[in-house]
């Protein structure tokens, strides 16, 4: 399966489940929880469905440390931009809310986040080189960082969020593509993807945090944001051009012989 259209699926559940939530939460807060109890029973009870599916075993260590540090450059990539994006994630909420926002609204624009994640997997994320991808979606995270706290009222920040939709959809489809396509343990390699994704969501509050006692208010987290998704962005290009140059200096080699 195209690995953006997998990918889509989550996307698409985070939309529904966001608008569904927020609707919800508009009678009762507790019936969104109500909801999600209701939708991860029917989710375990289509996964009890799953047919048995031939595969290859590979041996890897407890550690795969070798499988880490052949990808280290997409897992810190990865860390930097989403754990300084949770950092923003960290007050989100209330953010919206100070635009002007009420539950049902601020569930409006987390849906347009993954209408356009939806929309853009499912169009591009598979026509294009995974490296590619990664760049486009660090250059466009931090574009859409420094926009936010340029928005005055809670219309404004809904084309953020599509230009957003299309910053994780590049760059986790391409991590996802990166990762998949250069090991051969891609189980182990997509894991360690998913704790990156896991550690910033720790890692992003703690910043939050510091931040915010520091300089009080969304702004400085936001440029922080952006700052660290330029940061990500640079050491993933470099990485890039030194994986160029090993290549073409081994294609020479070859051809000398």
């Amino acid at each position: 399966m195209k690995m953006g259209r997998y990918a889509t699926w989550g996307a698409a559940g985070w939309g529904v489940g966001t608008l569904i939530a927020g609707y919800a939460a508009g009678f009762n807060i507790y019936y969104a929880f109500l909801m999600s109890t209701l939708f991860l029973a029917i989710a375990f009870s289509s996964a009890l469905t799953l047919p048995d599916i031939p595969r290859e075993v590979v041996q890897v260590p407890w550690f795969p440390i070798d499988t880490f540090k052949r990808n280290a450059s997409i897992y810190l990539a990865v860390l930097l931009r989403h754990s300084s994006a949770f950092a923003i994630w960290t007050l989100w909420p209330l953010f919206l809310y100070d635009l002007g926002g009420d539950p049902f609204s601020i569930a409006v624009v987390q849906a347009t986040n993954a209408v356009a994640q939806v929309l853009f997997m499912v169009t591009i994320t598979d026509r294009f080189d995974s490296k590619l991808l990664v760049s486009l979606g660090l250059i466009t995270s931090a574009i859409t960082f420094i926009w936010f706290p340029l928005a005055r009222n809670i219309i404004e920040i809904l084309p953020t969020q599509v230009l957003l939709g299309f910053a994780w959809a590049t760059l986790y489809v391409g991590a996802l593509k990166y990762v998949t396509e250069n090991n051969k343990e891609r189980s182990t390699a997509s894991g360690l993807l998913t704790s990156m994704l896991s550690l910033s969501g720790v890692v992003g509050p703690i910043i939050a945090a510091v931040i915010y006692t520091i300089w009080p208010g969304y702004a400085p987290i936001m440029i922080f944001a952006a700052v660290m998704s330029i940061i990500a962005f640079g050491l993933s290009w470099l990485n890039n051009r030194n994986n160029k140059s090993e290549i073409l200096e081994e294609d020479s080699k070859y051809v000398l012989v």
